[in-house]
């Protein structure tokens, strides 16, 4: 509506304007909010309406040229240059938009990277916090891994992260925050869940894993380690640095299991 409105209304001023003040250039105001907004759809009709706003002004005016084909060529050149700055926009809301997401993902595994990972981290830990509901930090570590780049290369270690990764998404909930924090490491937050449901989470992901036949042919196995807390801290420091100290205890404990503990408050 707003598009629509500021397109009339710069139209109306173009009329009441005359011949001699040009203000045409107003009408990009209006184009360049669809194109953001709407993308190029929104570039696309908001150009089309801008172009009649432009010539129903100069007919209204009293604007007349040497020939009728005129007017055709001066409208269609208009339309162009205001699709040609739309379409622009539009590519530029949609290239700001990716790069966000590359800054955030990690381009492997399509998981959260370890930036967004501890951004949502924060944010998650400050409501958990606030309401005093519980929260569960797992780190996730790939046992035996580096065999598969060194006897099978390193494409073969790439499609099974990416494996890994789609095991872990589709194991969890959508409100659990789920990162890759580089090489085979990864990191779950469980949102609101206390120790009991995530143990039996993890230890049912565990067995998940070592059942996928790409691991079990290369022996890779998962140790790892989580931190309860019964009501959430209020900074995520010392809440991962449990949870990466569980994990090495259990790659020292022989590895392939899952070993959580619990902070009381």
């Amino acid at each position: 509506m707003l598009v629509f409105v500021g397109i009339a209304v710069v139209g109306y001023l173009d009329y009441l304007s005359g011949n001699e003040i040009r203000i045409f250039p107003l009408y990009y105001l209006p184009i360049i909010l669809a194109a953001w907004v709407f993308r190029w759809p929104g570039a696309l009709i908001a150009s089309l309406l801008a172009s009649f706003a432009w010539l129903i002004s100069l007919l209204e005016t009293g604007n007349g040229y040497s020939n009728g084909y005129i007017w055709v060529i001066n409208t269609f050149t208009q339309g162009v240059a205001f699709l040609m700055v739309s379409l622009l926009v539009a590519k530029l809301r949609e290239f700001i938009e990716r790069e966000q997401v590359l800054g955030r993902t990690d381009p492997l595994t399509q998981l959260y990277n370890t930036r967004a990972f501890n951004e949502q981290t924060n944010l998650v830990l400050g409501l958990c916090h606030r309401y005093s509901r519980p929260v569960t930090l797992a780190f996730i570590d790939l046992d035996n891994f580096k065999n598969v780049n060194d006897t099978l290369g390193h494409a073969q270690g790439d499609a099974l992260l990416r494996k890994v990764a789609s095991v872990l998404q589709s194991s969890f909930r959508s409100s659990d925050i789920i990162a890759r924090l580089g090489g085979d490491e990864f990191a779950v937050l469980f949102p609101e869940t206390e120790a009991e449901h995530a143990g039996a989470m993890l230890e049912r992901l565990r067995q998940r894993l070592i059942e996928i036949p790409e691991l079990k042919t290369s022996a890779v196995s998962a140790s790892i380690g989580a931190i309860a807390y019964v009501i959430a801290p209020e900074h995520p420091n010392e809440m991962l640095k449990r949870a990466d100290a569980l994990m090495y205890s259990v790659k020292k404990a022989g590895k392939n299991r899952v070993m959580l503990d619990q902070v009381a408050g």
